[in-house]
Parts: structure tokens; sequence; C-alpha cells
């Protein structure tokens, strides 16, 4: 496959492919002094269930897929490139936040992919991308119908943690969260997301640190 297709395909599945992942994942982004950001660590791994569809549904099975767009090197890859990263991140001389919701999400699915690579999205069904109005419980029930109970409890139980940082020199004075749990230090902000949530998300959401 191509370097350009791949990179259009995990434009998205680098936002959705980690809701599905079972162990620790965290994105770690830290503010620099001149108003900038770097995203410094990217850890998401694939569940069990999540290999074995994936196996099912394309060619890739075992070491294959650890080779392939869905391998979680590529993936955070993708994660740090800032022509991905621009469109949920933004910064201030003295704020850093990540917005997240459907229009940027449905954005990016219908400006950046071609059909054939919309095809790869849409095996996940996922109400953020497609519009359509669903809770995560709902939702939940949905993968399971299609594609096993396996996967949906490693859907609904995967967390990814979002880990936020300020620029060396400065402390953290708040860190908001429209949505979900938090707990910070003088220097980061870690925020607690259900990842269902994200898949299912009918509304924005952000995340912040100010100082």
């Amino acid at each position: 496959m191509k370097t350009t297709k791949r990179f259009l395909i995990l434009t998205v599945t680098a936002v959705i492919l980690p809701l599905f992942f079972s162990c620790k994942n965290e994105i770690v982004i830290t503010a620099d002094n001149s108003g900038g950001y770097n995203v410094d660590g990217c850890s998401l791994n694939l569940g069990k269930a999540l290999k074995e569809t994936i196996a099912q549904i394309t060619d890739y099975s075992g070491q294959d897929i650890e080779d392939s767009f869905f391998s979680e090197k590529e993936i955070a890859r993708i994660c740090t490139d800032t022509d991905f990263t621009d469109r949920f991140i933004s910064s201030t001389a003295n704020s850093l936040t990540i917005k997240i919701s459907p229009a940027i999400l449905q954005d990016t699915y219908q400006t950046s992919l071609t059909d054939e690579e919309k095809n790869y999205v849409d095996l996940l069904m996922a109400p953020s991308v497609t519009g359509e109005k669903m809770t995560p419980e709902e939702y939940r029930d949905l993968v399971a119908s299609v594609y096993g109970e396996e996967l949906a409890d490693e859907m609904w139980n995967a967390k990814i943690t979002l880990n936020l940082g300020c620029p060396s020199g400065k402390k953290i004075k708040k860190a908001l969260s429209s949505k979900h749990e938090i707990s910070h230090s003088e220097k980061r902000a870690s925020f607690e997301i259900p990842l269902v949530y994200l898949l299912s998300m009918q509304s924005s959401a952000e995340y912040s640190i100010i100082w």
C-alpha cells in the first residue's frame, strides 16, 4: 500500500482504533514556551479481539498486522504528525487545549479519505463519524451483534489517558474538562477518557490546562 494511502487511513483510525485497545493507552502532549506544543508520546496497544477481527476482515494475520497500517508503531507515528494533530490541538502563550467533536471527526473522514479508505472506517460503525444518534450502550450492543461480545467488552472497558504538560518554568493554575475526570500536579494534568464515549460522542469535548 502506498504511503499516501496509509496516511489517509491513519488520519481517522489513529483516533478511532485506539478506542478498541485493551492495554494502557496514553497520549502525552507538552506545551513549550513559544506558544507551541510537542507530542512526546503515544502508547496504544491493540487488544486480542481487535487483532483477530482485523485478521478476519482483511488480508492481514499474525505478524502482518504488526507491520501494517494497523500497527501500534504506525498509529503512534501519525499521532505525532502535525498535519493530523493540528486538527485537534490548539495552544497559546498560557494554555493548551485539545478539542474533539463529531464535526472534526466527520470532516476528517469526508475530506481526507477516498471511498475505498472510508470502507475501513465504516467497519467500526462509529456514531461519532457516521452522525447516527446512539448512546454508548446502544453502540456497544451494535458492536457485539456484529463482531461478538469479546470485542464489545474490550471497547467498553478501554480508556485512554490524555496527559498534558505546561512549559518548562511554568506551573499549572487550572486543568479543565467539559466531560471527564482530572488529576493534576504543578506540571502535568491527566484526563481519563472512556474510549466508547469518543466513538459514540454526540457533542464536543475539551481538555485544557492553563498556566
